[in-house]
């Protein structure tokens, strides 16, 4: 059986939001916002983005048209919604005003290394950037943002 997305936002309680850790960093040359991503979260991995937004109320992701095989599962149009609270309100602000990338990044407590999950989302002009998944960012670079 297929089950259908059309057009639909999922919106993250609050409960959810504090399962994802939100930073800013300033590295050598972009303004970055980071979404650190908990392992259990995986599925954000293997999902295809097609835009990003930072509003009033939160982080929007767009996704791309998915058609999965594996789940049997399409998705068209879906969104997934970040509602941020007041304990994120302030970096959201500062985030929206001057960050120009949304990097998504996982923390590896065995290796004690932030790695680079494989997506960054240019939040100026919302082209999405894969890159190699086993790119690791360097700890001093992101010891600040958390």
């Amino acid at each position: 059986m297929k089950r259908g997305y059309n057009n639909e936002t999922i919106c993250l309680s609050t409960y959810q939001v504090n399962e994802f850790c939100f930073s800013y960093a300033i590295t050598s040359e972009v303004e970055k916002f980071y979404l650190l991503i908990q392992p259990e979260n995986w599925f954000l991995n293997d999902l295809t983005f097609e835009s990003a937004s930072i509003d009033e109320k939160g982080l929007v992701l767009n996704l791309a048209e998915v058609n999965d095989q594996l789940f049997k599962l399409y998705i068209s149009r879906m969104q997934i919604r970040f509602n941020l609270d007041e304990i994120h309100a302030e970096r959201l602000t500062h985030a929206k005003k001057y960050a120009k990338e949304l990097v998504f990044i996982q923390y590896n407590p065995q290796k004690n290394q932030v790695m680079n999950v494989g997506v960054s989302i240019n939040l100026e002009n919302n082209t999405i950037t894969r890159k190699s998944s086993n790119q690791t960012a360097k700890n001093k670079r992101l010891k600040g943002a958390f």
